[in-house]
């Protein structure tokens, strides 16, 4: 009990009813873990001790005791905050093990329909490089050859431990088969008609949330915003708003909605782990914004550098990824197209590397320089090197089919099958992103009515509007009067507005397309809008 209250301290109770979460975890060492927990949270409670102590109370006595009573709630912090990492950490595996359960079930069909047996078939994925699913497989066969565990028992003993449901149902169902002696190649292939059914329902589930999800994204994030800034900035110019609350939503609320709203958007997606060319160069934005205001500092003016070098950097970050962008969605929306005619060429009779010879020479770029020369590489070398090479395109979806592929024909599984599989999957997702862009198109246009339209209110606001201040002064209305002394604070509180909404509304267009990516082009074009309204306007 005493080891507990201690920093690096705690309960070998919550040691002991996790193991198995623990193992879902991936944590080899769990005695280290929540040591390292243990120590952080102790040390941040210091932290918040030492500023509670600091806090204006009336007697020392109370701010000791609030201190202390900070301190000593860190070992009842301990635990949850351990439990919740380690549910991150599932959740995170579990996601990344499903992601690429499909792939992993091609292929597995590929090695049954040749023959191999399940230890084979184990063996196989293990070695296929699919992040944290090949690692579970690694897992039994590791403890087939060095823990001596029967295939049975390493099989059972990682289903118990996956956080994945799905692959725990696999692998049991491995153990059925296995035992009864039946047909591998036709579990697995109801297995993958099963998990196929399952991706078109999560498909078409995220398809129906998207829409309310950007709704709410517009609404929250822009158009409520957008009317409070104006309606409170007209007030504080009367002498009755709040600059505290117009402070809070600029630079509170906005950025907050904003970014949690993205975050659902891309947490709940099927696509969140794909790899995106060029992700880096985002990073180019705000680092040439924080040199921008560093730079304005030494000028007299870092809001107009800092913003302004952050639209000369989004303009080059846009340019440099719309080629990547541009070729990925070529390449993605011509695969079907090409497995199509390949299975049609095998089923007419044409051995693989034929048909895929005849397939690739009529392909069109971008794709056709990559099918082209594994054509040729097809009729040299072995066909699982041949194969192997298409990891080197810059799809997402071809470095998949490459692994795929590559093990498969590696031994001597059916390809013919395999690229069936591949083209059903390669259909719904064609079918997905289509939906998905259709929905995206109409929200990005009212998301960029919604901004204009402030730039526009800012406009008329600072031509109509404070052009009359004087009037007012020099005549003055009985019950009406301006304050003057607020009109640099409102007008700076709306240039920032501008350039935060336009930042808000550049993630919730590219979060809706479903690729961060194109934040850059819409961030060159909404900034540049909002620079040019500040500069004339509201100087």
């Amino acid at each position: 009990m005493l080891s507990s209250i201690l920093p690096g301290g705690y309960s070998q109770k919550l040691l002991a009813e996790n193991r198995i979460r623990f193992l879902c975890a991936d944590v080899s060492n769990p005695e280290k873990f929540l040591r390292n927990v243990s120590i952080t949270v102790h040390v941040l409670m210091a932290f918040i001790a030492l500023i509670t102590f600091q806090l204006p109370l009336t007697f020392e006595a109370y701010r000791l005791l609030a201190s202390l009573l900070m301190y000593a709630s860190a070992p009842l912090i301990v635990k949850p905050v351990a439990l919740s990492i380690l549910s991150a950490k599932i959740s995170s595996r579990r996601e990344k093990i499903e992601s690429n359960l499909h792939n992993a079930l091609v292929a597995m069909l590929g090695f049954a329909k040749a023959g191999l047996t399940t230890s084979e078939i184990v063996r196989e994925v293990a070695t296929m490089d699919l992040g944290e699913l090949s690692k579970e497989f690694r897992r039994v066969y590791y403890a087939t050859i060095y823990a001596g565990m029967s295939l049975k028992a390493a099989l059972l003993s990682v289903a118990d431990a996956t956080p994945s449901k799905e692959l725990g149902e696999l692998l049991r169902g491995l153990v059925g088969v296995s035992e009864a002696g039946g047909d591998v190649a036709r579990y697995t292939e109801d297995r993958l008609s099963a998990l196929e059914v399952s991706r078109k329902v999560w498909f078409a589930g995220y398809i129906g949330r998207i829409r309310p999800i950007s709704e709410a994204y517009l609404i929250v994030t822009l158009v409520i915003p957008i009317m409070v800034i104006v309606i409170e900035s007209s007030k504080m110019l009367m002498g009755k708003g709040s600059v505290v609350a117009l402070k809070g939503i600029i630079y509170v609320i906005i950025p907050l909605t904003s970014f949690a709203l993205a975050v659902i958007l891309n947490a709940s997606s099927p696509e969140k782990d794909v790899e995106r060319r060029g992700m880096n160069l985002l990073l180019l934005i705000p680092a040439a914004s924080a040199a921008g205001l560093t730079a304005g500092i030494v000028l007299k003016d870092a809001e107009f550098w800092g913003v302004a070098l952050a639209v000369a950097s989004s303009a080059l970050a846009a340019i440099l990824l719309e080629r990547f962008i541009a070729e990925e969605s070529k390449i993605s929306s011509s695969l079907p197209h090409f497995f199509n005619r390949t299975i049609a060429l095998v089923e007419g009779g044409k051995d693989i590397p034929t048909a895929f010879r005849i397939a690739a020479a009529n392909e069109s770029e971008p794709l056709g320089k990559y099918v082209k020369i594994v054509g040729v590489m097809l009729g040299s070398i072995p066909r699982h090197k041949a194969f192997a090479w298409l990891s080197n395109a810059p799809s997402h979806e071809l470095k998949m089919i490459s692994k795929v592929l590559a093990r498969t024909a590696y031994v001597s599984g059916r390809l013919s099958d395999v690229m069936l599989a591949i083209l059903g999957e390669l259909n719904r997702i064609f079918a997905f992103r289509k939906e998905r862009q259709s929905i995206a198109r109409g929200l990005e246009g009212v998301m960029l009515v919604a901004f204009m339209l402030y730039l526009g209110i800012c406009a008329l606001i600072a031509t109509y509007f404070f052009a009359q201040f004087s009037k007012f002064t020099l005549h003055p209305v009985a019950g009406f009067s301006i304050n003057l002394a607020v009109l640099p604070t409102v007008k700076e509180l709306m240039r920032h507005a501008g350039y935060i909404t336009a930042v808000a509304t550049s993630v919730g267009i590219a979060a809706v397309k479903g690729d961060m990516r194109f934040t850059a082009r819409y961030l060159a074009i909404l900034l540049s809008a909002a620079l040019i309204v500040n500069t004339v306007f509201l100087s």
